[in-house]
């Protein structure tokens, strides 16, 4: 389900990198655009996994599986918020020359990952796993849309050359 988002990310990415430096106001317009679009596909596609859930468990895993149609529908949570974070860094952090600040928040994401994973698995088993991977995604999407909404373009014709990928 995550990869079904990709194709919008990596049509987007060239064109918002190109504007970046020569239309920062259009650039930024597409840059919504693209998070919009891929909020509403991950939700979508979110939801219809998680409805699903019992379905595809059945189908995919066979009977006596039963116990994984929570853990499936928590993961399915994944993909709007895989689907942010993505649109976050590649539709508007990347071409502004942000890699390093999304590595570094990707790496602080592995270690609360680690870390909840530490505190929840041993208590609540396979849901603590889940909710320590979420919690990582939830992570990763609040520092992303919070530093996102601290970068702008700079005004005028073209961003500094600093800030194309």
């Amino acid at each position: 389900m995550l990869n079904l988002l990709t194709p919008v990310t990596q049509t987007l990415y060239p064109r918002i990198n190109h504007l970046v430096r020569r239309d920062a106001r259009r650039a930024g317009a597409l840059a919504r655009l693209g998070l919009a679009l891929i909020a509403v596909l991950g939700l979508t596609l979110g939801a219809g996994l998680a409805v699903a859930a019992p379905l595809v468990v059945r189908i995919l895993l066979g009977p006596g599986y039963d116990s994984s149609v929570p853990v499936l529908r928590g993961l399915a949570l994944l993909v709007p918020l895989s689907g942010a974070s993505s649109a976050l860094a590649m539709q508007w952090l990347f071409p502004l020359g942000m890699e390093r600040w999304v590595t570094t928040v990707i790496l602080i994401a592995g270690m609360v990952n680690v870390g909840l994973a530490v505190l929840l698995a041993p208590r609540f088993a396979q849901m603590g796993m889940v909710w320590a991977v979420l919690g990582a995604e939830v992570f990763i999407v609040a520092a992303l849309a919070r530093y996102a909404g601290r970068r702008r373009v700079p005004r005028g014709d073209h961003a500094p050359d600093s800030a194309v990928a």
